[in-house]
């Protein structure tokens, strides 16, 4: 295999350009051209997350900015200066080599774990997708048996992967490999109409003490003699946690196939969780956690959950940090900016686990207006009319748990009826209430009331209302048609319907 595989110059970061055409180019050509790139499309989301990480490594270290008008300078220019660029690239295009022998790119010389084929390392490698271990099958139908083979750009994406969102566990009798700083959460990034906006809007303020007061010299890891010395446990500043080194990894090519079989790896840098504010990644969104345990963190970030739709949580993430709340740093720096964008659209990216196994990955992306980051009251309207649909919600719940206590004890009004157990109510409400049928519902009107509302907030907080009581009552119906037409069953749907009614009324009388 060629063993001069540099990053800057190869094709291996995929781009949807402008024009339409897609390819796959270097770093040099995705930041020199990137007001020319539409945006970034590699095949999983997290690597989308890995590779901007990468690339703010390289805007933060020769761009800043230290304060907002040096950012509003570049914002202006509409492209990233390519002399500065260039004068870097030269300056470290020996470290961007992925097979060099002395420091090759994202990957540790000495290393003492043992030589094995890539899918044995496969849930160390960030390799959720292959089947191994007690990794589920999600979009590969390798197994244990099969061998895996990496191209050198497949190998490129998935360091920069591996190094961002590995899942800490314990294995082959060491100490637990840690978390990378991108696994536990849901990572947020502003999109603009191309990649220089993309990029840009997640340019946060990058100084002494921003995002993390600098302890030491603050160095991208190509920079370093030793990514792994000193060793530590939190970052020097913010561009050692944006290339932060959670794995020790060394791809051996095949020098006649030009594919890479074996890998060694072993744990890398511990970023310990409870050592604020240097282990909040500045991509995620996080609440804090009112009884944290002794050596445990104070705060948690915001994760995928199952059934429930980013959206339902979008007034948090715009609003600025209070509460307990803290939104990611992007949100906050281009509200201090004042950039006054027409809109922009927020990309959700994260991977689902659970006990050390990994669910699902998911994006998720909503457009919202500009003036929702320049107008707190505006954010505070959004906030009142989704706590309206969470009550909304709560008051179905409750009819629906009156409706199933009629059905199942139809004499349950009575002194001496009888009443259900618990596990009865609960397996028939588990049939009655679909939570995806009511939040479905939402959806398109939530979108609607979010463009509507800066223009016609009385009329747009008027009809969000008129939808929130429409589909609780389909809601309610589809279990009336559930439960059908006997009796029992309309006296228990008679029940649950005269609460719903009162519920409704007293939610929007109030």
């Amino acid at each position: 295999m060629n063993d001069n595989y540099n990053l800057i110059n190869k094709g291996w970061i995929p781009c949807n350009y402008l024009d339409g055409k897609t390819c796959s180019v270097g770093i040099r050509e995705v930041l020199c051209q990137a007001h020319t790139i539409k945006m970034l499309v590699p095949q999983f989301p997290h690597e989308k997350v890995a590779i901007v990480r990468l690339l703010l490594a390289i805007l933060h270290r020769n761009f800043g900015p230290r304060n907002t008008k040096e950012w509003i300078e570049i914002w202006e220019r509409k492209r990233f200066d390519e002399k500065k660029l260039e004068q870097y690239f030269q300056q470290w295009q020996d470290r961007f080599n992925l097979f060099d022998d002395t420091h090759p790119f994202y990957q540790a010389v000495n290393i003492n774990a043992e030589k094995r084929p890539i899918n044995g390392y496969g849930f160390q490698l960030a390799i959720f997708h292959v089947a191994h271990g007690n990794n589920a099958t999600l979009f590969d139908h390798h197994t244990d048996h099969d061998e895996l083979a990496l191209t050198a750009d497949e190998a490129a994406r998935l360091l920069l992967t591996a190094q961002s969102f590995s899942f800490g566990f314990g294995a082959f009798g060491l100490r637990n490999f840690k978390d990378g700083p991108s696994a536990r959460g849901i990572n947020f990034l502003l999109r603009g109409e191309n990649l220089f906006q993309t990029l840009m809007l997640n340019l946060i303020r990058y100084d002494e003490e921003k995002p993390f007061p600098i302890l030491r010299e603050d160095l991208p890891v190509w920079e370093r003699e030793d990514a792994f010395q000193p060793v530590r446990t939190k970052p020097d500043g913010y561009l050692d946690y944006l290339t932060w080194q959670s794995r020790k990894i060394r791809f051996h090519p095949n020098s006649e196939s030009n594919l890479i079989h074996f890998v060694q790896v072993e744990e890398g840098l511990r970023l310990e969780v409870a050592e604020e504010p240097y282990t909040k990644n500045p991509m995620m969104h996080y609440d804090a956690i009112k009884r944290a345990s002794s050596g445990s963190a104070a705060y948690a970030p915001k994760k995928f959950i199952e059934g429930r739709a980013i959206w339902r949580d979008s007034t948090s993430i715009l609003e600025k940090s209070s509460g307990g709340q803290e939104p990611p740093q992007a949100i906050q720096w281009i509200s201090q900016c004042r950039l006054q964008h027409n809109q922009y659209t927020l990309d959700s990216i994260g991977i689902s686990s659970d006990k050390g196994k990994v669910n699902f990955y998911l994006e998720e992306s909503f457009t919202f207006p500009g003036i929702y980051l320049e107008s707190e009251n505006l954010v505070g309207k959004l906030k009142t009319c989704l706590s309206q649909a969470e009550k909304v919600r709560n008051q179905l719940w409750g009819a629906l748990n009156i409706t199933t206590e009629y059905m199942l004890a139809n004499d349950a009004d009575k002194k001496d009826g009888r009443k259900p157990t618990a596990i009865d109510k609960t397996q028939l409400m588990n049939h009655l209430f679909t939570e995806g049928l009511f939040w479905s519902a939402l959806e398109v009107p939530f979108f609607q009331l979010l463009h509507e509302l800066p223009q016609q907030e009385d009329k747009a907080m008027s009809t969000w209302q008129h939808v929130l009581k429409t589909s609780a009552w389909k809601t309610f119906r589809h279990a009336q048609d559930f439960l059908g037409t006997s009796p029992k069953a309309l006296k228990a749907t008679t029940k649950g319907g005269i609460v719903l009614e009162h519920g409704l009324k007293k939610t929007f009388d109030n």
